[in-house]
């Protein structure tokens, strides 16, 4: 459960404490292949899993496949569904949670990227990637319109200290009143910091900030990037900030563990409707242990605080243990 969808106090699903769940959802398959050609080896990946709310625990505990990658690359290009441009793959803590850590740059969409090499330490990459305006207003009816790709950059530079990346994001938003009539237009963007920073041969240092107007689903658990106005067929722009800072520690060569600490703030627009129930602030904390049982085995376990508050100055919070035994082959 991400931290934007933890129960508020006084709620039912607040007092439904003490639950257990067990799932496999997460299991994944994948299928690569390189093919050597005059222009470079062509490579492609596709990858799926099983993390769909489909099924029921009840009779057959089933759910559905669930496309994650779908891409090709040669050479400096790349074109299909994969991480987008604006994430830091490299600057992401290890967490049992499946969702990361709540403020963290997150998504995987379609995208057409060429990445060059500035230098031997430094690269340069930009992309033109799948839109979706998430916009929200007053009667609910508004429908989002996409006739332009988002547009993604990031520069990175990596060393014996670790890597330092910085990001940008533009986003054109459009609604319309859900009758295609009214239609409202304006500019989203967002920046984002960060990287990892290596204290020893045993710790590192990782950290992210991400922040702008209209970044929407951009930031995990930050939804709806832009307030519609019927009346005045205007989009005011929904501003927010994420990140989080964790410290990952190699206590043996088989025994490591990562503590973090991850939190989001949003300034929901007023005047477009009831906005007391939309998320302002969440925060999190995360703190695991994992054992390398063997090369292609780990088994750990994971403490999460989780805390939300919403406009209307509700609150909740929530404290979870979770294990994981992983297998790859």
């Amino acid at each position: 459960m991400s931290a934007g969808e933890i129960p508020l106090n006084g709620s039912a699903a607040a007092k439904r404490k003490g639950t257990t769940t067990f799932s496999a959802r997460t299991s994944r398959l994948f299928f690569e292949t390189a093919t050597p050609s005059d222009i470079g080896d062509i490579k492609t990946k596709i990858e799926a899993d099983f993390f769909t709310s489909e099924g029921s625990e009840t009779y057959s505990n089933s759910a559905r496949l669930r496309l994650r990658h779908a891409y090709g690359s040669v050479g400096n290009w790349l074109a299909g569904q994969t991480w987008s441009n604006f994430m830091d793959l490299s600057g992401m803590p290890e967490t049992l949670e499946f969702d990361g850590p709540t403020g963290q740059a997150f998504i995987r969409q379609a995208q057409l990227r060429y990445t060059t090499a500035l230098t031997d330490k430094q690269t340069l990459s930009v992309s033109v990637e799948n839109p979706q305006s998430d916009a929200r207003d007053n009667g609910g009816n508004v429908t989002a319109i996409d006739r332009g790709p988002d547009v993604t950059a990031k520069w990175q530079l990596n060393g014996d200290f670790g890597h330092f990346a910085v990001r940008g994001l533009y986003r054109p938003l459009r609604a319309d009143d859900g009758n295609g009539n009214n239609q409202a237009q304006t500019n989203g963007w967002g920046m984002g910091v960060g990287g990892s920073l290596k204290l020893g041969a045993n710790d590192t240092i990782l950290y992210q900030v991400n922040a702008g107007e209209g970044i929407g689903r951009y930031i995990m658990d930050v939804y709806g990037s832009a307030a519609y106005d019927a009346s005045t067929a205007t989009l005011a722009k929904q501003q927010a900030i994420g990140g989080y800072v964790a410290l990952q520690h190699l206590w043996s060569p088989r025994l490591r563990s990562t503590m973090s600490f991850n939190a989001t703030h949003i300034n929901n627009k007023s005047g477009y409707g009831d906005i007391s129930g939309l998320n302002t602030d969440t925060r999190q904390v995360h703190s695991n242990l994992i054992w390398a049982v063997a090369p292609q085995m780990d088994v750990g376990v994971e403490y999460i605080w989780t805390a939300r508050k919403v406009e209307g100055g509700a609150e909740g919070t929530s404290s979870r243990v979770q294990g994981a035994a992983i297998y790859r082959f």
